[in-house]
C-alpha cells in the first residue's frame, strides 16, 4: 500500500473511491459503482453488477470511457537527416567488395584500416604506441591497378557531413602524388565508382 492511503482517514479513502460516507441509509445510496481495475475507471449499473465481477474488462460495460493511448517512442534516425552514418556506409562498402572478389580476385586486398572510430584515452595510447598513424585513410589497396593506370588505391569514407581532417587530406595529396587514385567518397555508390575507376582507367 502506498504511503499517501496509509496517511488516509477512512473518510478520505471512502470519498476516493466514490463510496458513500460511512451510515448512509441503503436507500440513498446511488444506483452506480464505480469499479476500478488495471488503472481505468468504469461505470457499473446495478443490473449489471452479476456481469461486472466475471467480465475482466470492465471497460467494456462503459463503452463511452477509454482508457488513454500509450503514446510510442519515435523511431531513432540517423545522425544525418537521413542519410548514411558513416559505419552504415562502411557495412554497404564492405559487402560490395567482399561479393566482388570472385570478378575481380585483387579485391581480396583492398582493406578497411580501423584507424579511426571512439576508444578510451588508454586503448588510444596502446593503438599509437603500436603504430597506428593519424589520418590514415579508411580504405587502402597497395599494388597497381590492372590497367596500370594507377600504383594504389586510397578512399576516405565520409558521412554526408563529415569533414576530411588536415592529417586525411595530406594523406590523400600524399597518395595522389605517388600515382594511387585517392578519393573521398561520401556513399557506398561513390565508393564503388572510385573503385571501379581504378580497375578499368588506362594510362
Amino acid at each position: 500500500m502506498s504511503a499517501a492511503f496509509q496517511r488516509m482517514s477512512a473518510a478520505e479513502y471512502r470519498a476516493r473511491m466514490g463510496l458513500a460516507p460511512a451510515g448512509t441509509p441503503e436507500g440513498e445510496l446511488a444506483p452506480e459503482r464505480l469499479r476500478v481495475r488495471g488503472g481505468a475507471l468504469a461505470l457499473v449499473k446495478p443490473d449489471a453488477l452479476a456481469d461486472a465481477v466475471s467480465n475482466p474488462n470492465p471497460v467494456a460495460l462503459a463503452p463511452d470511457i477509454e482508457a488513454p493511448a500509450r503514446s510510442r517512442k519515435p523511431r531513432k534516425l540517423t545522425l544525418t537527416s537521413g542519410h548514411p552514418t558513416e559505419d552504415q556506409i562502411h557495412r554497404a562498402c564492405a559487402d560490395w567488395v567482399f561479393a566482388h572478389e570472385g570478378m575481380y580476385p585483387f579485391l581480396r586486398w583492398l582493406m578497411h584500416v580501423p584507424n579511426g572510430g571512439l576508444r578510451s584515452r588508454g586503448e588510444a595510447g596502446k593503438m599509437r604506441a603500436m603504430g597506428v598513424r593519424k589520418g590514415v585513410v579508411d580504405w587502402i589497396l597497395p599494388f597497381p591497378s590492372p590497367a596500370g593506370r594507377y600504383t594504389g588505391l586510397a578512399i576516405e569514407v565520409k558521412s554526408h557531413r563529415g569533414t576530411v581532417s588536415d592529417e586525411q587530406q595530406d594523406f590523400l595529396d600524399d597518395a595522389a602524388a605517388a600515382g594511387w587514385l585517392a578519393a573521398v567518397a561520401r556513399s557506398s555508390d561513390e565508393f564503388v565508382k572510385v573503385v571501379e575507376q581504378w580497375i578499368r582507367e588506362r594510362p
